[in-house]
């Protein structure tokens, strides 16, 4: 703190001090104001040190408040957090206790929605095994009749192929005759031509000998004597009746050679039309034949598919009642008719069997729980149904709630 002196060095009553004006008192003043000075800056001297020490503790001090003040408000964050984990933890336990109360109403609601179902199951199961049986019946039947159907179809296939096969090869054989006549006509045409080429050659040969020969007995009739030339003229006729001869023999073999190749041409248009009907006589009937036989196929494949539906409803039907059969094995009825009897999975009777015994046991079941409490039942439900991995959560989280 600063002094009063600092300020205000001489002062007594309410008037400073005035020196004389003589020279000792000059003298007395400057050292009084010599030693006022000196003990005015020892002392501002005292004053600041102490000013600087208590600044310095204060400013000590003022860091030790704000360490303080830090360490209350990581306090209170640290109460904070704590305190929301707290409401967090409160709020999950709300939350499952409503999810409980939902799981519950749940669980209720299943387990009537599952007893309708499984009485509507059983009547509807009931229903579809006797129509399976009126069905499977009647289908064996149908498959019976539709097989020995399609046999006697691919038996008369097998025949018109057959026959076929029959005409095809005797349009093949026809063919090959008409082309082995068509050649063998050919060849004795060419033969005919040759000889009638040969003919006409000789013909042209002796028509001019004749010339020559009737020439030479102009010329001879006046040089040589009358026997000579008779005797030359009865040779040359005798020649001209065998050339006559030979003509009408050639034609008569020409003729006859026309109306040979005249009736081989009629037979071969006879063959081939024939043969041509036959074969597509056999086409429209097999057409005819293997349209019945696709149309028989389907109704096969249809009657088929029935079948297998069929046969898979029965197959679900007893995959189900197996199923709920499995769910109420543990239960045993001393009363029942089926309680020392072992079922057959290979009878006919089997699934009739499995579901009066499941029908009886169920029956048991609802007149057993009918008296029970059904909120402790759920409670005992919702237990057995907690699965491990839903176990392994909460307990889970009571360790992070810790």
């Amino acid at each position: 703190q600063f002094t009063e002196s600092a300020y205000c060095p001489q002062q007594s009553g309410s008037s400073f001090y005035r020196p004389r004006k003589n020279g000792s008192s000059m003298v007395s003043f400057l050292l009084i104001t010599e030693g006022d000075r000196k003990a005015f800056y020892e002392n501002s001297q005292w004053n600041i040190k102490k000013n600087k020490e208590s600044i310095l503790r204060l400013r000590q001090e003022n860091k030790k408040l704000h360490q303080r003040l830090a360490d209350l408000l990581g306090a209170i964050q640290i109460i904070n957090h704590r305190l929301c984990e707290k409401i967090n933890q409160l709020n999950n336990l709300k939350h499952q206790v409503e999810m409980r109360k939902l799981r519950l109403e749940e669980l209720q609601t299943q387990y009537s929605t599952k007893a309708q179902e499984i009485n509507d199951m059983q009547e509807m199961e009931e229903g579809n095994i006797e129509a399976a049986k009126e069905e499977s019946l009647h289908f064996q039947n149908k498959l019976d009749a539709l097989e020995a159907e399609i046999l006697r179809l691919r038996h008369e296939l097998q025949e018109l192929e057959s026959v076929n096969t029959d005409a095809q090869h005797a349009r093949n054989v026809a063919r090959e005759q008409l082309l082995t006549q068509e050649e063998t006509i050919y060849r004795e045409r060419k033969i005919r031509d040759k000889k009638l080429k040969d003919i006409k050659k000789m013909t042209e040969e002796k028509r001019h000998i004749f010339l020559s020969m009737k020439t030479c007995f102009a010329w001879h009739m006046h040089k040589s004597k009358d026997v000579d030339v008779v005797a030359c003229f009865l040779a040359q006729e005798e020649t001209f009746k065998q050339l006559e001869e030979m003509k009408n023999e050639n034609e008569m073999s020409l003729e006859q050679l026309k109306e040979e190749k005249e009736a081989l041409l009629h037979e071969l248009e006879h063959t081939k039309y024939s043969g041509e009907a036959r074969k597509v006589g056999a086409q429209n009937l097999m057409k005819e034949l293997r349209d019945h036989l696709q149309k028989e196929e389907k109704r096969r494949d249809a009657t088929q598919a029935e079948l297998d539906k069929v046969n898979r409803v029965l197959l679900n039907a007893k995959a189900g009642i197996e199923h709920l059969a499995s769910k109420v094995q543990h239960i045993k009825l001393e009363d029942s008719r089926f309680a020392s009897m072992e079922l057959d999975e290979k009878a006919s009777e089997y699934v009739l069997d499995l579901m009066a015994q499941t029908e009886e046991k169920l029956l048991y079941l609802v007149e057993f729980l009918k008296n029970q409490d059904k909120a402790e039942l759920l409670r005992r439900i919702e237990e057995v149904e907690v699965s491990p991995d839903q176990a392994k959560e909460q307990y889970t989280f009571s360790l992070k709630c810790i």
